[in-house]
C-alpha cells in the first residue's frame, strides 16, 4: 500500500475506532477504572462525577470524529490523495484536540 493510501486508510480508522470506544463512555457502560475513561483524581473518587465526565467527553469525542469524516469525504474527492490525506490528518488532529479541551472545561464546571 503506497503512503497516499495508507494515510487515507488512517484518516478513516481513527475516527471510526474513535466513535467505536467512546459509545460504551456515552452510554455509561464503563465503570471507574484506571485504564479507560476520563480519568482523573476527581472523577475517580466520585462515581457519579465520572459517568458524566465520560458521558460528555463520549459525546465530544464522536462529534469531533463526525466532523473529521465529513472533512475526510469532502477532501477525498476534491483534492489529490496526498492533500487529502494530509488535510484530513489536520482537521482530525485539530477537532480531536478541540473536543478534550471542551470535555476539560465541562468537567471543571460540574
Amino acid at each position: 500500500m503506497r503512503p497516499p493510501e495508507q494515510m487515507a486508510l488512517l484518516t478513516w480508522v481513527f475516527p471510526v475506532v474513535t466513535i467505536a470506544i467512546s459509545v460504551p463512555l456515552v452510554l455509561r457502560k464503563v465503570p471507574p477504572n484506571v485504564w479507560y475513561g476520563f480519568r482523573t483524581r476527581k472523577t475517580l473518587s466520585d462515581s457519579s462525577l465520572w459517568y458524566e465526565a465520560n458521558y460528555r467527553g463520549g459525546v465530544n469525542l464522536i462529534i469531533a470524529s463526525v466532523i473529521a469524516l465529513i472533512a475526510r469525504m469532502i477532501f477525498m474527492q476534491t483534492f489529490e490523495p496526498e492533500i487529502a490525506g494530509l488535510a484530513s490528518m489536520a482537521v482530525l488532529a485539530v477537532v480531536t484536540l478541540t473536543a478534550a479541551i471542551i470535555s476539560l472545561k465541562q468537567v471543571k464546571g460540574l
